[in-house]
């Protein structure tokens, strides 16, 4: 099914870079090493920075977040609201945020851009439509998401998480970001080596 782009209502949660609690944690060597993520999100710190990382495959944050806590890993890129719990507790350690600005509610980890200039992993969440959906149930659609996101209760909720929304836009931008970030991804992906199997 070919599917068109509703406007982007965003919520944006930065991924995190996480590692086991401070308890756990090794120096830092002087040599080079090389990280075993779980999370494709490290691609562009691969490259950028220049450090090895090996990607691991899982199902889904959730087992990979626990092998990091049960020490199967030693690092994990992770969205804010999957950890934060985690964080908050002391079990984890937040090393930085992926997107372009730190996150309100950990304030005090940088982001992953002011050690490595130019990065940006910013996580987004966007409604899609059919093709041919008509222009009135686009904008109604569209319409009554924006009155939902802006409701306190969840704007709160979304908060306490680590989502932040951002502005809503037109169908027109929001199809802009997927093609940029498609071919970002597509660079990424392509100077990785990685092929499917």
């Amino acid at each position: 099914m070919t599917f068109r782009a509703l406007a982007l209502l965003s919520l944006a949660a930065a991924a995190t870079l996480i590692a086991a609690s401070p308890a756990t944690a090794q120096p830092y060597p002087s040599r080079p090493i090389t990280l075993v993520v779980p999370q494709a999100a490290g691609g562009t710190n691969d490259s950028m920075a220049g450090i090895s990382l090996q990607h691991v495959p899982y199902k889904g944050v959730a087992p990979a977040l626990n092998d990091v806590l049960g020490g199967q890993l030693p690092i994990v890129f992770a969205s804010l609201p999957s950890a934060l719990s985690h964080i908050k507790a002391g079990k984890l350690r937040a090393l930085a945020v992926s997107g372009d600005k730190r996150s309100p509610v950990l304030p005090d980890v940088p982001t992953i851009a002011e050690a490595v200039p130019g990065y940006n992993g910013t996580l987004w969440i966007g409604l899609f439509a059919p093709a041919g959906v008509p222009a009135d149930v686009l904008a109604a659609l569209q319409d009554a998401t924006r009155k939902a996101l802006a409701a306190k209760d969840l704007r709160d909720k979304l908060d306490q998480q680590g989502v932040e929304i951002a502005a809503p836009t037109t169908p027109e931008q929001f199809s802009k970001l997927l093609q940029d970030d498609l071919a970002k991804w597509a660079r990424i992906v392509k100077a990785s080596g990685a092929a499917v199997d």
